[in-house]
């Protein structure tokens, strides 16, 4: 894969996101979307350089792989945003993944004259009957998202409605 984050383009999601729709509506097999957005991106840019960004850039993708590996997708959405695909979570366990995400996220020790501190914040949607179409699930995971962000950052929120 490539580019700076070595991990899936939003092309090959929207395409994973698309068969991910199609099993649940087939097969009732159940996943959650995570979209998780690096808080203070463009702070961290800005104090630290560019080259700073490309390594948390770097290494939020690093332990987005290590974390969520078994969900088959892992990408970035584009500029500072994620979408990892997780198969058969239930509700709570969609969340569990999310909070280890941001915990290893908050451990990472990125450097260069300085340190940066890093959080992201996560918005958590999946399919619902009768309206699971991928740009329904990109938009509730995106309210989700937002919502998180004007609730403080941080944090991990659920889009409502779902479990």
């Amino acid at each position: 894969m490539p580019g700076l984050t070595h991990i899936h383009n939003r092309i090959t999601f929207e395409n994973r996101l698309t068969d991910a729709i199609a099993r649940y509506k087939r097969d009732s097999e159940v996943f959650s979307l995570l979209m998780l957005d690096i808080d203070w991106f463009k702070a961290i840019n800005d104090e630290h350089g560019h080259v700073m960004g490309d390594r948390v850039l770097q290494a939020v993708a690093d332990t987005l792989k290590a974390i969520a590996r078994a969900s088959g997708c892992v990408a970035r959405y584009g500029g500072e945003k994620f979408v990892p695909i997780l198969p058969h979570p239930p509700q709570t366990g969609a969340a569990l993944m999310a909070e280890r995400i941001q915990q290893a996220i908050s451990e990472m020790a990125i450097t260069d004259n300085s340190e940066a501190v890093i959080s992201i914040t996560v918005g958590i949607a999946g399919p619902q009957p009768g309206v699971s179409t991928s740009t329904d699930i990109i938009r509730r995971t995106d309210a989700a998202l937002h919502d998180a962000k004007v609730a403080g950052r941080n944090r991990v929120v659920h889009c409502p409605g779902n479990g």
